[in-house]
């Protein structure tokens, strides 16, 4: 599953690997940002497993830059855990029951870009500058 506000280069089929290897339910992707003060940091254990999320932190609260990069490979039955008679954030209210419970990170130093808004997406590079 992947977000459609979010320009990324992530391996997938590393994350797809990783979720094999570890039998997660939903390996998240993550990236490291130079502000996260506008998303939600994820902390992970050290087999990385998520330990917790600080969502929005203000700046006396940043002690990791990892956040979600929207990026997710599920096991069918997590989509179990999302309501169908309304709107859902995956974020802040089905990860957070995962927890503990087959929720793992996948850090990446890939490419990635929000780009959820005209002024963020226009700051997008061009194809043929990517391909260099």
């Amino acid at each position: 599953m992947l977000n459609g506000d979010v320009l990324t280069d992530i391996d997938l089929s590393a994350q797809i690997a990783q979720h094999e290897r570890t039998g997660a339910r939903a390996p998240l992707a993550l990236v490291p940002v130079e502000d996260p003060t506008a998303y939600g940091l994820v902390h992970l254990e050290e087999d990385r497993s998520v330990r917790d999320f600080v969502e929005k932190p203000s700046s006396d609260r940043i002690d990791t830059d990892l956040i979600s990069a929207g990026a997710y490979v599920l096991q069918r039955e997590v989509l179990d855990l999302v309501p169908t008679d309304r709107n859902v954030s995956i974020e802040r209210e089905v990860w957070p029951r995962l927890i503990g419970d087959g929720l793992y990170g996948f850090p990446s130093e890939s490419y990635w870009l929000d780009i959820g808004t005209p002024e963020r997406y226009c700051r997008a590079p061009s194809t043929s500058s990517r391909a260099t």
